[in-house]
């Protein structure tokens, strides 16, 4: 085998373990948009020594800013997708952020008992039921939920929505949502 096909066959393999990996996970990557993420932190509002988790984290381009924005808050992203943990996990490491961790994990394998903020985007109906379940079994009360783009139907907790304003255009919604007493 020459060079050039060993480079065709690492694309190749590359392309396949990427489309795996988002079939796997059944989500496909669609980013927070880099103008709301001023929201997103004035939304967040953490604390010293508060735990942010930001599921599906994709390219940690949400926990990263959290992170930065919030060095004294231990800020933890969880991303299924293999090469898409690696390029968060990379970004993560050059940013120098040293209250931030990049994880390996499927989502509903880690507990999250100890969030103060959990940050999600993207939830199909079915996601939503699983993680409101998820939700209200593991998070303390108090703990926000924030949700870019898609409800939680049917939450009984305290419900707050704040509109995007990258432009007149922009219609984006982020859903904060507090857990009562579980």
């Amino acid at each position: 085998m020459n060079i050039e096909q060993l480079i065709w066959l690492g694309l190749f393999l590359l392309t396949f373990v990427t489309l795996v990996s988002f079939i796997w996970v059944f989500a496909p990557y669609f980013p927070t948009r880099k103008g709301h993420l001023e929201l997103i932190k004035k939304v967040a509002d953490l604390k010293p020594g508060d735990v942010f988790y930001e599921l599906g984290c994709g390219d940690a381009r949400v926990s990263i800013a959290i992170a930065k924005a919030f060095p004294k808050a231990q800020i933890i992203g969880l991303e299924m997708a293999g090469p898409l943990f690696f390029w968060a996990w990379t970004k993560a490491k050059l940013s120098g952020c040293k209250n931030l961790k990049i994880k390996w994990k499927n989502i509903f394998w880690q507990n999250l008992n100890d969030a103060d903020a959990v940050y999600v985007f993207g939830m199909t109906e079915s996601l939503n039921k699983k993680l409101k379940e998820k939700f209200i079994a593991e998070l303390k009360p108090e703990s926000r939920i924030i949700s870019y783009v898609f409800t939680m139907k049917d939450w009984s907790g305290k419900t707050e929505t704040f509109k995007g304003k990258i432009n007149q255009n922009d219609q984006t919604k982020i859903s904060v949502y507090t857990v009562v007493n579980n």
